[in-house]
């Protein structure tokens, strides 16, 4: 063991002495010194210490690309997409859910992130569809048809949140137990009675789109209401929920290397559970049950039938007219997709009837060109037939010249 270190300048006279002291002390010691030395003669002169950082990329990092300020050494395809399409997708989700950049910042995106990244394919459709309210439901399908009544109850309109708010036996069935379940799986997570409360209350307040209470919550659930209510009740519904609803779960009891995955489940309950069930039933109802939808479509295609029928005459040319000959018995004993197919014909043969009475007003066809419309002449076409018909009056002309001149000779020629 060294008991005594004696440490020397560059010009050999000895700067301290430590004994008594054990290696590490001492070395610390002589550190301390030195450090203090440095600084004194770093003070005393003019000049600015030089030092030597290193700068990104660092050598053998196996840089390949930079994107803003991050150096990407992996997954260079993922990023490269991200940086492509994910401004894009901001902006559409801040035009098509009306959110600014600080209710942007305020979704767990982390979150749909690892509940999506584990999916088959066929659920990332209908995930992605949930999210931007693309479901073949019927407001979205009535943007090409004309009729948009619930399959389940006589509301005239059906959207998204129709689906939470439906009043039909079994929708509200399906609803009752979706939640129950819900409610129930947080035993399995050890998840908070107050928060599951809190939790599931901000759902029931989703299927209305209604502000969510804050009563005497503590202060990580109040923060977690409050978010949720500037991202929308409603969009809780689409997956679209507030970071601070993990923080809060730490703070009502849940081990923070939980928090993620019990978010996770908790996420999924919604979708795969609370969804789920009420698209079955209603897709149940509108499939395999007499349904609302399917009287409402039934009496449109009447209407239109009875319309066709009416108005053949003046809807369809005259080889055609006699398709639309129908009555109230032949068209009540005709089943819906037989009716769809018939207005489906009728609606083709109008519009060819439309286009050619559009062609025939322009001009008369000939026989030669009875398979083809009949274009108006356009300015080009114009100028050239001005032009052939100053040519033929020039020649016409001339020769009536030439006629005259011929005749006055043949006269001269005559008298003696």
């Amino acid at each position: 063991m060294l008991h005594e270190l004696q440490l020397s300048s560059i010009s050999g006279d000895p700067i301290f002495e430590l004994t008594g002291l054990s290696d590490e002390a001492q070395m610390n010691v002589a550190c301390d010194e030195f450090a203090e030395m440095a600084a004194q003669e770093q003070l005393q002169s003019s000049k600015a210490p030089t030092y030597s950082t290193l700068q990104p990329p660092y050598e053998g990092s196996k840089v390949m690309i930079k994107i803003r300020s991050t150096w990407i050494t992996s997954k260079y395809d993922e990023y490269i997409h991200k940086a492509k399409r994910g401004p894009i997708l901001q902006s559409y989700c801040k035009d098509r859910h009306d959110w600014d950049d600080d209710t942007m910042d305020l979704i767990n995106w982390q979150l749909i992130d690892r509940v999506r990244r584990n999916q088959k394919w066929a659920d990332l459709v209908r995930s992605m569809k949930i999210m931007h309210g693309w479901l073949p439901i019927m407001h979205n399908l009535g943007q090409y048809k004309t009729i948009t009544q619930c399959p389940a109850c006589e509301a005239q309109d059906e959207t998204f949140l129709h689906l939470y708010q439906c009043n039909h036996r079994l929708m509200k069935k399906a609803q009752t137990d979706a939640m129950d379940q819900i409610h129930e799986s947080r035993k399995g997570k050890s998840v908070n009675r107050q928060f599951m409360d809190v939790f599931t209350r901000s759902i029931t307040c989703g299927f209305t789109n209604s502000q969510i209470e804050v009563p005497q919550y503590p202060k990580e659930l109040a923060t977690a209401v409050c978010d949720q209510n500037k991202i929308g009740s409603g969009k809780m519904l689409q997956g679209y929920l507030a970071k601070t609803w993990q923080t809060a779960l730490t703070k009502c009891g849940v081990k923070r290397d939980k928090t993620s995955n019990t978010m996770t489940y908790l996420f999924k309950q919604i979708w795969n559970t609370l969804f789920q069930q009420l698209w079955d039933t209603r897709n149940h109802i509108l499939h395999n049950t007499p349904n609302c939808y399917s009287t409402a479509e039934s009496n449109n295609l009447d209407s239109k039938l009875l319309w066709y029928s009416e108005n053949r005459y003046s809807l369809f040319t005259h080889g055609d007219a006699d398709l639309a000959d129908f009555d109230r018995d032949k068209i009540e004993h005709m089943g819906r997709k037989l009716k769809r197919k018939w207005v489906q014909h009728l609606d083709r043969l109008h519009k060819v009837f439309t286009l050619e009475s559009k062609n025939l007003k322009e001009g008369q066809r000939t026989l030669t060109n009875i398979q083809r419309t009949r274009r108006p002449p356009n300015q080009r076409s114009k100028a050239r037939a001005k032009s052939r018909r100053q040519q033929r009056d020039q020649l016409a002309m001339a020769r009536r010249k030439s006629k005259q001149s011929r005749l006055q000779v043949t006269i001269t020629k005559q008298v003696p």
